[in-house]
């Protein structure tokens, strides 16, 4: 197992590096002149000049590259053109927010998904599964800036019981994190209800109730167990799509997190701090995927008992 995740780890390497020339690339061909986004149309060209000069943009395309690479080696990622201050301390500020978010998003979604694809399940065509897969469908389809607005107009405008945007307390978490967790609940019931019906016709379940075993004890024990694997992976692929795709939710409640940092530094062409906020979701979204494949061991032996082999061979 240790050998495993080591051997994961260090496959993060070429992953962060085919990241970090995909991203240098998109930004070096992107129109637009960093020099007159950041001192603005007003400023002289020597002014802009100088900027360029200063930040290196005069240089060759693959020796900036190559000079980045070596500075995020040592630890460095530089400073943001816009404000002047360390990416890494302006990401490190703004990390917890985003995280806070996307967590909580993605707990109330597992909170009331595997709950409501369970009654699904076992309700099969019933009106019951009717409103689940209903309200499931539409948290797929809706768009979250949507979403975002009509609950800030319900919530915020007409009931006035939560407030419609900043950051700092739980009532100011409440409407970010259901505008993401309902797609992600909706995605969630979806896969929940799918794996129960699958298991639910397993052999094995039928020899359980055959065996006189309670139904609740085969739902709880034999079935939901066994279906949990794929509800695990698609929980924790949101979690980590999450940490780096709340940008438009950010925005619409002004939470100071990564994605509202991001949007920002792109369109000032802010590359050292575009470059250090990819490259810290990139990091997390392998960690993240990394997580999920070690709690598989402890949920099903058998995959434990796999890495083990692999080990000994």
């Amino acid at each position: 197992m240790y050998r495993y995740v080591l051997k994961r780890l260090v496959l993060l390497i070429p992953v962060l590096l085919g990241v970090s020339f995909v991203v240098y690339t998109i930004l070096d061909f992107a129109p637009g002149d960093p020099a007159r986004l950041v001192l603005g149309s007003k400023s002289s060209e020597a002014a802009r000049e100088e900027f360029r000069e200063e930040h290196g943009l005069n240089k060759p395309f693959v020796v900036r590259y190559v000079s980045y690479v070596g500075k995020v080696v040592q630890g460095d990622f530089g400073k943001s053109y816009r404000t002047g201050r360390d990416v890494s301390k302006e990401l490190l500020n703004r990390l917890p927010a985003t995280v806070v978010l996307a967590a909580t998003g993605v707990l109330f979604a597992i909170i009331l998904s595997i709950p409501l694809g369970i009654v699904s399940a076992i309700k099969q065509h019933s009106a019951v599964d009717n409103v689940g897969m209903f309200v499931a469908l539409f948290g797929i389809t809706m768009p979250e800036f949507w979403l975002g607005l009509m609950l800030i107009l319900l919530f915020s405008s007409f009931l006035g019981i939560l407030p419609s945007g900043g950051y700092g307390s739980f009532a100011n978490l409440i409407l970010p994190a259901l505008t993401v967790g309902m797609p992600c609940m909706a995605n969630l019931t979806r896969v929940t209800r799918s794996e129960m019906l699958g298991v639910m016709r397993e052999d094995f379940v039928r020899m359980a109730r055959a065996k006189g075993v309670a139904k609740r004890v085969v739902i709880m024990k034999h079935c939901l167990k066994n279906a949990l694997i794929p509800v695990i992976t698609v929980a924790g692929l949101l979690f980590g799509t999450l940490l780096g795709g709340t940008v438009i939710v950010e925005n619409v409640f002004g939470w100071p997190g990564v994605g509202a940092f991001l949007v920002k530094s792109i369109t000032m062409k802010d590359i050292p701090a575009v470059m250090g906020g990819v490259m810290l979701l990139a990091l997390l979204f392998s960690l993240v995927n990394l997580a999920v494949d070690i709690i598989y061991a402890f949920i099903d032996p058998r995959i434990k008992a796999e890495y083990s082999n692999r080990r000994s061979a």
